[in-house]
């Protein structure tokens, strides 16, 4: 510590120069007057002042006075030899904390001394906790002042002021930027640098930095593409952001109210989707819907046809126009969820799978979505898993089916088989029988039937080729000689007689 002691009288000085040698490493100065401490003082800036009342040129008051004025850090000790109160009171006017009376005992000067002392380190202490960590105190205040959600007061303004804080104006707005993941407090600070006009920024959560603007009128327009170009920046990052920004305003004391508009603009996200600019001017004015959205049942009969049918064209149509609906009645997200599990077990249930209920995590399959599209994306790609299992279970039955109606003409070809016949032995009707035969083997099951006797006639033929062609055709299932001869002819580019002579 340096300290310099005034005191006019000689021995008196040196005697307690002498003392505050021996207590620490102190850099110790004197002077005899309060002109000559002045001039001490300029140059070596004391931190604690050791002064007398009465001295000539300039008394101990007066040094007091230019000391509170030009180095205010500088710690006072009076030094007097009146016990008069009223030079105390006076002394405590001008902050002096400490006040001895002469002659001085060693101890007294000790104790005086070690207290300002200790007030000096406290409050180095505290200056360099405030300059090591002045934007995060400051950071702190305004989230703490900014999500109060009420008018800021004369006090809260001038703590602000104190903590560095300095609102220029003329007019204010607030912007709220949200990451769709926690962001580095680095990588917040980089996009203030896009938000030309910022005055202070704070981070609400680990998810969201928002920022107070000093706006000049004529450059409103101007601040917000700079919006954009915050937007444009996230692109090529890994996260994405969606901003939302309020009005502007020229009050300081509605910065608190500035931000919750910023706040509510930017959640409109729910209906529009993320990493875009939202201004508390395109809100709607009608409330959120809180109840359960209400939807005919005309539109969910439809749903469950789609997915019965699994006419996946058609139900995403269905999907998408019930989800219109819901961004333009302004559903909160809470009710859309809801209604997303409430459809999705309904459709478990209407295709005969509520021993797969048990399995689907109803709570959170719609938990990471914060937007509506998001759920109507969730919503839709758990209806396709749910139609690739249908369709793979169908898939799996249609081969079935399909084989039993073979092996069954295999067996039975020389019968009359009518499609009605096959589709009987099966347990289906005709019509689903004549397409999932030809699903699974590319031709309808006539054509397949067809073409199954007349490799049978081609081995009759060669078998017995004595008998005439009517008898080899009614032995293959062929009634209709004609008939016969027609089809034969179109699979292997023969008559049958032809087919035999040639194999003569």
């Amino acid at each position: 510590m340096k300290i310099l002691v005034v005191e006019d009288e000689p021995m008196i000085r040196q005697g307690i120069v002498a003392a505050i040698k021996q207590m620490d490493e102190h850099d110790v100065f004197g002077a005899s007057n309060g002109q000559v401490a002045l001039d001490i003082m300029d140059k070596e800036a004391p931190d604690i002042l050791i002064t007398d009342i009465r001295m000539p040129v300039m008394d101990g008051f007066e040094l007091i006075q230019e000391t509170c004025k030009n180095f205010p850090k500088t710690k006072m000790i009076i030094l007097s030899g009146y016990q008069d109160f009223q030079y105390a009171q006076k002394a405590i006017q001008f902050g002096v904390k400490e006040y001895l009376t002469k002659p001085v005992g060693f101890p007294d000067l000790v104790r005086s001394l070690n207290k300002v002392t200790n007030q000096i380190l406290g409050e180095r202490t505290r200056q360099s906790f405030y300059k090591e960590n002045k934007v995060l105190l400051q950071r702190e205040w305004l989230r703490t002042i900014m999500q109060s959600q009420t008018d800021l007061t004369s006090f809260q303004l001038q703590t602000a002021k104190k903590l560095g804080i300095h609102f220029d104006g003329p007019f204010f707005r607030v912007v709220s930027m949200e990451f769709d993941q926690p962001v580095a407090r680095n990588e917040g600070d980089h996009l203030l640098q896009f938000i030309k006009g910022s005055a202070h920024s704070f981070f609400p959560s680990e998810y969201e930095i928002a920022v107070v603007i000093n706006v000049p009128d004529v450059k409103i327009k101007e601040i917000k593409g700079n919006f954009v170009s915050a937007l444009n920046y996230t692109k090529a990052k890994d996260y994405t952001i969606t901003i939302g920004v309020s009005s502007v305003v020229g009050s300081r004391e509605k910065l608190a109210i500035l931000y919750t508009e910023a706040v509510d603009a930017r959640r409109q996200k729910v209906y529009f989707g993320e990493n875009k600019v939202y201004e508390v001017s395109d809100m709607p004015h009608e409330d959120e819907q809180d109840h359960l959205p209400v939807i005919s049942e005309e539109i969910t009969i439809a749903i469950m046809d789609c997915l019965k049918n699994c006419d996946l064209a058609r139900l995403e149509q269905k999907i998408d126009q019930v989800f219109q609906m819901f961004v333009k009645e302004r559903y909160s997200l809470t009710k859309v969820h809801q209604w997303a599990v409430r459809i999705l077990i309904r459709s478990y249930i209407e295709l005969d799978r509520e021993e797969e209920l048990a399995q689907l995590d109803q709570t959170e399959i719609f938990a990471l979505n914060n937007t509506v599209m998001k759920i109507q994306v969730t919503l839709v790609h758990a209806f396709k898993h749910l139609l690739k299992k249908r369709e793979a279970e169908s898939t799996s039955t249609r081969f079935n089916l399909v084989n039993q109606t073979i092996d069954y003409i295999k067996e039975h070809y020389q019968e009359e088989l009518a499609l009605e016949v096959l589709a009987k032995q099966v347990f289906i009707s005709p019509t689903y029988l004549s397409k999932i035969f030809k699903k699974e083997k590319g031709v309808s099951l006539i054509t397949w039937l067809n073409d199954y006797r007349i490799e049978q006639a081609k081995i009759t033929i060669k078998e017995q080729p004595a008998w005439p062609m009517y008898r080899v055709a009614a032995e293959v299932g062929f009634k209709d000689y004609k008939y016969f001869v027609r089809v034969f002819k179109k699979k292997t580019g023969d008559s049958p007689t032809e087919f035999r002579n040639r194999r003569k």
